[in-house]
């Protein structure tokens, strides 16, 4: 993980009741980035790394103090601030049949819910929930410091930015958001939802396979298929971009929120941190 700063010239520590706050954590480490909502505007840019990556869950203690003590500014009050914990575990359900007193029970059909990790849902577009888990011991630190914090999980920024996208799309479209080690893969064909999970990022060869499988089950031509990817492989990028342009019909990388703007600053890091930027779209 890089470490790293970026500050606009405009941003003001003693305005962030006007800022949103976007913080996405993983087990080596956390970035984040600042949006002034009055001029829908991102300022705010910085990734950094744990000295020791996250190893057991009452790790948090010091982690969450050490991503609150960095900066002065960061305890104060916002406008709103978003937090995500950088996990492949999640479950969606219809909120018609949703029933909240079973969503553990829903998220452990697909996934092992670890030790000390809580349960929480929210609701994306009016119509599906989801369901995660999180670090207990992450979450309550926070929240003592942020009581309204919106914690969301690592599929709700994805999937919101695929349903706003795609609701005009009358073609197949795939929407991949790239993490450490995982990816979410969002499918729909016209404006029904046909897929939404995690896979694994290994290779090249194995993350084709996968979006090649879950088009098939879905008896669903990947040739007819446009994939639309938020964030980079890394070293395996052009190896696996190339690959996916072999077996479906186009592969594009896009940014981020079509309606926001990036100081000049931040405007060429939209690509490589567009899972963080999404954060913006959770409600």
């Amino acid at each position: 993980m890089q470490k790293f700063e970026l500050f606009d010239e405009t941003f003001d520590p003693f305005r962030t009741e006007s800022y949103e706050l976007s913080i996405q954590v993983s087990l080596n480490g956390f970035s984040f980035c600042v949006k002034d909502l009055t001029r829908n505007l991102f300022i705010a840019l910085g990734d950094n790394a744990f000295e020791h990556p996250v190893a057991f869950v009452d790790d948090w203690n010091d982690r969450v103090k050490y991503i609150l003590s960095l900066y002065d500014w960061i305890i104060k009050p916002f406008k709103k601030i978003n937090l995500c914990f950088d996990s492949p575990r999640y479950a969606l359900i219809p909120q018609k049949f949703f029933d909240p007193q079973k969503a553990k029970q829903i998220l452990s059909l697909s996934h092992r819910i670890e030790d000390l990790e809580e349960i929480r849902y929210h609701s994306i577009d009016n119509d599906v929930i989801c369901i995660f888990s999180i670090p207990s011991t992450l979450s309550a630190n926070f929240i003592a410091v942020h009581p309204k914090t919106n914690i969301v999980s690592s599929g709700s920024a994805p999937l919101s930015f695929h349903l706003s996208k795609n609701k005009i799309r009358h073609t197949p479209q795939l929407t991949l958001a790239i993490y450490n080690g995982f990816a979410t893969a969002n499918l729909s064909n016209g404006e029904k939802l046909m897929h939404s999970g995690s896979i694994k990022l290994v290779s090249a060869e194995e993350t084709t396979y996968h979006l090649v499988n879950i088009c098939n089950e879905l008896k669903i031509a990947p040739a007819d298929v446009e994939i639309t990817q938020l964030g980079t492989f890394g070293t395996q990028d052009n190896d696996t971009t190339s690959l996916l342009t072999r077996f479906f019909k186009l592969v594009k990388q896009e940014d981020s929120i079509k309606h926001s703007h990036f100081s000049y600053q931040l405007s060429q890091h939209k690509v490589q941190y567009a899972t963080l930027f999404n954060l913006s779209l959770c409600v």
